[in-house]
């Protein structure tokens, strides 16, 4: 993680707020480790496997979340909200497991951040490189942010998938 104005990052934005989207889905590839090493802490802390855990992300969180799931971590799912990749460059996963993870995607149509197209981008992606259960809704009017209407579209998915 990075220091950030306001906050911490997983990565600089610097090559995002240039447009160079490929240099932003790197970054999150090689940060992935520290995402992959928390969920094998939280599996031994609650005696289970990272198969059964849903990772939730916003903004570059949603990233980290997409880039570990390409990184091949079977995961119970993922919950993506206001991220995404305009082209995510890492290879498909190949192991069944990861490719039957079920990934919820929800973007806000007025997002100034993250451009709302991710949304459609990310989703191809994730079904033409062999995931199944992926679902993706645009929140017309909504910034960069998660509303209420986002918080429904999760409790349904984490509902569908438990």
């Amino acid at each position: 993680c990075e220091e950030a104005p306001g906050g911490r990052q997983w990565f600089s934005l610097r090559s995002f707020w240039r447009g160079d989207y490929r240099s932003t889905a790197t970054a999150a590839g090689k940060a992935v480790g520290y995402v992959h090493q928390a969920l094998e802490a939280t599996a031994d802390h609650l005696g289970c496997s990272p198969n059964k855990i849903f990772l939730m992300g916003f903004s570059q969180g949603s990233m980290m979340a997409l880039a570990t799931l390409y990184a091949q971590v079977p995961l119970a799912g993922v919950l993506s909200y206001a991220g995404g990749f305009h082209q995510i460059p890492y290879p498909a996963p190949t192991k069944p497991e990861v490719l039957a993870t079920p990934v919820l995607l929800v973007h806000g149509g007025a997002d100034d951040v993250v451009p709302p197209d991710f949304l459609t981008t990310t989703h191809t992606q994730l079904q033409s490189d062999g995931f199944t259960a992926t679902a993706a809704h645009l929140i017309q009017g909504l910034g960069h942010s998660l509303d209420e209407q986002g918080f429904l579209y999760g409790k349904a998915f984490l509902a569908q998938h438990t």
